[in-house]
């Protein structure tokens, strides 16, 4: 379970992470089942995740 506490409020659902300090293996993971879902739902790709999307 993931408790950390969002300065814009509650997290609703946690669709991955990004950690720019890490160097090696994974520093950037995304839940793409729930990603599509709410894509199809009408959320909005923000620009910084569209970037790492590209990726």
């Amino acid at each position: 379970m993931y408790n950390k506490k969002s300065v814009y409020g509650k997290i609703i659902k946690r669709l991955g992470f990004y950690n720019p300090y890490i160097n090696y293996g994974k520093s950037f993971f995304i839940n793409y089942n729930l990603f599509f879902y709410y894509i199809k739902k009408g959320a909005k790709i923000s620009k910084r995740v569209f970037s790492f999307l590209k990726k």
